[in-house]
């Protein structure tokens, strides 16, 4: 009995191995559910980013749902007033991303249900201990 079993397992294991994995293929988006698509994105946008040399940068960028926007940006210890910014603004593939023309600094932010995540300008996304600091908040 215990030799059957054996060689049934043996078997078992035996046609596993000889059957072929799949080929990896990356991960393609889901064309139906993106923040494009699914989420109430176009509106204000506040919030105070870091600032290597100053107490912050307060920002406040305006989405409109033609793919313009305004961005005003006021260094907290340097300015009495925001300088302003307009321009267009374009989604990425996934339809999870948008990045601003180059007048607003090719900024690039992941869209978030009531917030953007802005990436850091080397390309880098913010640890999570580090995502509070760089959101801006929906304004109602």
């Amino acid at each position: 009995m215990r030799h059957a079993f054996l060689v049934l397992l043996f078997i078992t294991l035996a046609a596993c191995a000889s059957t072929p994995l799949p080929e990896y293929e990356p991960a393609t988006p889901d064309p139906i559910h993106t923040s494009r698509n699914s989420l109430d994105w176009a509106g204000t946008y506040v919030g105070v980013l870091p600032c290597a040399d100053c107490p912050g940068i307060e920002n406040r960028l305006i989405l409109a749902s033609d793919g313009s926007y305004e961005l005003h940006v006021r260094y907290l210890d340097r300015e009495a007033e925001p300088r302003v910014t307009n321009g267009s603004f374009a989604w990425t593939y996934d339809g999870n991303h948008i990045q601003l023309d180059a007048a607003g600094d090719n900024a690039f932010f992941a869209v978030h249900e009531g917030s953007l995540l802005r990436r850091f300008a080397d390309g880098t996304w913010p640890e999570p201990e580090q995502a509070a600091q760089m959101r801006l908040h929906r304004q109602p």
